[in-house]
């Protein structure tokens, strides 16, 4: 395929010399050196595709002394730009080919940029409840939780405070799922999956997003593989993310 691109080359070559000689007036003379260019190219074109059929039907340019020059050029012009349409055909022009990948690596760079802003604004976002180390719960926000989830709340509490952090997360995503899926039932939410199940209360309402729903979702995405067999490493500050999370969402339920 290099040998029919530098035909392709040649042709094109041709055709643009061809093309300024029309333009310029100068076809009164010397298009038989220019056809004999034509004819080399198109001997070397048949013989690296014997049996393509497209190539019987190429113009021979065979002309004689009757046919005037400035006939003879256009006839080239006309017959080089076949050559280049069939030479196309069999090959991805490598110039072409890399224009596209040139806009195709600008897309990517841009999508990447694109990408970059969102994770750090996202980061931003969730830097603000990552590094927080108390947990304050008002005394109004525990008289309105139920028993079980409050002695549950302070399981959790127990085992950050002990660097217990797989069993905090594992203990929060519970608490969070249990909160979720029973605000589910109360408005006859059919949602599986706790993302789309907290997506469904938010869009209802009854999680009123007050808070941030980065967070909500990363917590929701966190306790799911603390419940999972996995290599990951659960740090503090992971705990902590899950923790403000849980807090949000009770904040959100039960105020």
């Amino acid at each position: 395929m290099n040998d029919a691109y530098v035909l392709y080359k040649m042709a094109s070559q041709l055709r643009h010399d061809v093309y300024n000689i029309i333009n310029s007036g100068r076809s009164s003379s010397g298009a038989y050196v220019y056809i004999l260019s034509y004819r080399n190219i198109l001997d070397n074109i048949s013989k690296m595709f014997p049996s393509s059929d497209i190539i019987i039907n190429l113009p021979k340019l065979d002309y004689g002394y009757s046919i005037s020059e400035n006939s003879k050029f256009i006839g080239l012009y006309s017959a080089t730009g076949q050559v280049e349409s069939f030479l196309e055909g069999v090959l991805d022009d490598p110039d072409k080919k890399i224009d596209r990948l040139k806009d195709e690596i600008k897309q990517i760079k841009e999508e990447n940029l694109k990408l970059e802003e969102t994770n750090r604004l996202n980061s931003e976002s969730l830097n603000r409840f990552i590094n927080v180390e108390e947990f304050p719960i008002s005394e109004k926000i525990l008289s309105k939780i139920p028993t079980n989830i409050s002695l549950t709340l302070h399981d959790s509490l127990r085992a950050y405070g002990s660097g217990s952090y797989s069993a905090c997360i594992c203990v929060s995503r519970n608490i969070i799922q249990g909160l979720v899926q029973e605000q589910c039932a109360k408005n006859d939410i059919k949602e599986t999956g706790l993302n789309k199940q907290i997506d469904a209360l938010i869009s209802r309402k009854i999680i009123k997003q007050k808070h941030n729903q980065t967070l909500l979702d990363t917590v929701a995405t966190l306790g799911h593989r603390s419940a999972h067999p996995t290599t990951e490493v659960f740090t503090k500050e992971k705990a902590s993310l899950v923790l403000n999370g849980l807090l949000i969402l009770i904040d959100e339920v039960f105020t």
